[in-house]
């Protein structure tokens, strides 16, 4: 690299910086401090992130695409919501109560939780009490598929009777899947000879961003076995690919 080249860069570093900074400012804010009753603010919020992830997109040179560097700014920007408890969904009660179920032996798919709350440990029944009023579906059988509840009895495991540290652990593993995700995204394009750049697209995607990791979506967990399905698929791996293109769909009944 010419000095030329090195004072571009170094203007474009001055520009991208404070807008990234801007950008997880948004996006700490629409984490943690704004409920899903505020239509407008949230409107306002979400339209201030898609132009910063566009801006973004725009100044982030070609030339410093690497693996490496797109996973440790979407890591960045996704850890800034670890501690968020989900402000637009309240699924994750339904997660946590499911997790218990199963580290307690009992089917969630047998039992409703109405029906359950008689038959669980006695000395945690403040507990399951807390949760069970949080539910949105106390009346409904679960619907989740196998592997979600494989990550719902993790988490409950881990994180015992704390539904935040439960709220943690689901979020840790969600973080995984999507460095897996951005991973398989680079096989791909490699693959397929598209610019790796375009997977900033998705790593910075504010939708991904808030929804996956902010809300603990498990979109984020069917697209890894969607994109390892497509990358077997190119390479002419047939049974393979057919095998995770079963867990993509089990993963979400309609994906």
């Amino acid at each position: 690299m010419n000095l030329k080249d090195m004072r571009l860069d170094k203007k474009k570093l001055l520009v991208i910086v404070p807008v990234f900074l801007l950008f997880n400012a948004g996006l700490y804010a629409l984490g943690y401090h704004v409920p899903r009753s505020s239509f407008y603010t949230s409107f306002a919020l979400y339209s201030f992130l898609f132009v910063g992830w566009f801006a973004i997109y725009k100044l982030f040179d070609a030339k410093w695409i690497s693996l490496k560097n797109v996973l440790l700014i979407s890591l960045l920007s996704r850890v800034i919501l670890i501690g968020a408890v989900p402000q637009l969904s309240d699924d994750y009660s339904r997660f946590i109560w499911d997790g218990h179920l199963i580290t307690n032996q009992v089917d969630p798919y047998q039992y409703t939780p109405s029906a359950v709350l008689d038959i669980l440990p006695a000395e945690k029944l403040p507990f399951y009490q807390s949760l069970y009023e949080d539910l949105n579906s106390p009346d409904y059988y679960s619907i989740y598929p196998i592997t979600n509840q494989a990550v719902f009895a993790l988490s409950a495991f881990v994180g015992r009777e704390n539904a935040i540290q439960n709220v943690y652990v689901i979020r840790i593993i969600l973080l995984l899947f999507e460095c897996l995700v951005i991973y398989s995204l680079f096989r791909l394009t490699n693959l397929v000879k598209v610019h790796p750049k375009r997977i900033l697209l998705y790593a910075l995607n504010p939708l991904d961003l808030i929804e996956i990791t902010g809300n603990l979506l498990f979109e984020g967990i069917m697209l890894l076995f969607l994109l390892i399905s497509i990358v077997l698929r190119v390479k002419k791996s047939f049974s393979e690919a057919g095998a995770n293109f079963v867990l993509y769909v089990a993963e979400k009944l309609t994906p």
